[in-house]
């Protein structure tokens, strides 16, 4: 039986070892620093071995940069850059948040400099990146604050996590977060607009009417799927990304329970909620319409097993509203049914509401989410209650 060919790249204390789990398969890779295995083995996908050996002299000539700039004591942001996305911690996290993620960092790194020592940024570097981001200097357009606090959060969060890092000697990866206690820019007048029952009617009452006016069957069946996506939205309060990611088996229409999955939930939570009957029967329904027992709720007309895109369903309920008179919402399609159905359990105990919604912490939901409004204002100035003098002893 033929042997599994296997080679091991670099020096000592520092090696890229190349395998096969088996001959003639697909090739393999594992990093080793210090005589610890620092990544374990991952698919290169291909079976090219003089590909493989190149890709690794690269991965061991970066790997030796970041070694020197550690022992000379100076460390680059391009080389912190490079150790945290390739840490667990980064790799951790979904693929379009690490792709966002890398995007916003390689902007601001290609901006301060990123063979700059990181411990010499100040807060002279995030007022200067704010006002060329704002002008439209750095990444071509102008954009609003929250695209910048978005772009320098994602700087903190990389700062933050190398001084919770150690070197092979054992020592913080930075001594200090050099931006520790600077104010990140804020937008003072966020748009967070929020749906109203008057909004959610009128489209759906519209969303009915092109189903029965649909040309085709693909297009009726198109349409209810945005019905069916509104109604879930106006329903449980849930991302769209969640909802569009349903499985009729997702659905226990017996004990009236719905599963939000893991890998469809923004946090990556699993959870059981329950439902109310109302809804029970509205699902019941659809799924009597779309003729279907299982599989994708909002299943592809293109794909086999696929599903639609959020930005399929959100193009369609653009239309939806526009045919319905509504003017569109700026800041947001889908999320102001989201702060509609936070808004409207304000006086519900805000961990349940978190729970129920999807929240990770009730922080976010009291301040992005959860909004005054005109019936709750009017009890708060309407309210008779009167503080008085009481006697003591």
């Amino acid at each position: 039986m033929p042997n599994c060919w296997r080679v091991s790249l670099g020096e000592r204390g520092c090696r890229v070892v190349l395998f096969e789990r088996k001959p003639g398969g697909v090739l393999y890779r594992e990093v080793w620093i210090g005589g610890k295995r620092v990544a374990a083995k991952k698919s290169l996908g291909h079976r090219d071995r003089e590909r493989a050996k190149a890709d690794a002299y690269k991965l061991l000539a970066t790997l030796k940069t970041h070694q020197d700039a550690l022992s000379g004591g100076r460390l680059t942001l391009r080389t912190l850059f490079d150790i945290y996305v390739g840490s667990p911690s980064f790799q951790g996290k979904k693929p379009r948040t690490q792709r966002e993620d890398r995007r916003k960092l390689e902007r601001v790194l290609g901006f301060v400099n990123p063979d700059r020592d990181v411990m010499s940024l100040t807060v002279t570097d995030v007022e200067r990146y704010k006002g060329a981001r704002l002008r439209g200097e750095c990444g071509g357009t102008k954009v609003g604050m929250r695209a910048v606090e978005a772009d320098l959060s994602v700087l903190r969060a990389m700062l933050n996590w190398g001084i919770r890092q150690r070197t092979s000697r054992g020592m913080p990866l930075l001594p200090y977060n050099p931006l520790q206690g600077v104010k990140l820019p804020r937008e003072k007048n966020p748009q967070r607009p929020i749906a109203t029952w008057e909004r959610f009617e009128k489209t759906r009452e519209v969303l009915e009417t092109l189903q029965r006016e649909a040309a085709s069957e693909a297009k009726r069946r198109s349409w209810i799927k945005v019905e069916l996506a509104l109604v879930l939205a106006e329903a449980t309060g849930r991302r769209i990304g969640a909802i569009q990611q349903l499985r009729w088996e997702d659905v226990d229409f017996d004990k009236g329970v719905i599963r939000w999955r893991q890998d469809a939930d923004k946090q990556g939570i699993e959870r059981w909620m329950p439902m109310p009957s109302q809804l029970v029967e509205e699902l019941r329904s659809f799924q009597r319409r779309l003729v279907v027992v299982g599989g994708p709720v909002f299943a592809s007309p293109w794909r086999t097993n696929g599903t639609m895109h959020p930005r399929t369903l959100a193009q369609l309920l653009v239309e939806a509203e526009q045919k319905a008179g509504l003017p569109k919402l700026t800041g947001g399609v889908w999320h102001p049914y989201r702060r509609k159905w936070a808004t409207e359990r304000k006086h519900l105990p805000v961990i349940d509401v978190a729970q129920a919604g999807g929240w990770s912490d009730t922080q976010t939901l009291l301040t992005c989410y959860q909004q005054p409004d005109q019936e709750t204002l009017l009890a708060v100035i309407s309210e008779t209650r009167k503080v008085r003098e009481r006697g003591v002893g």
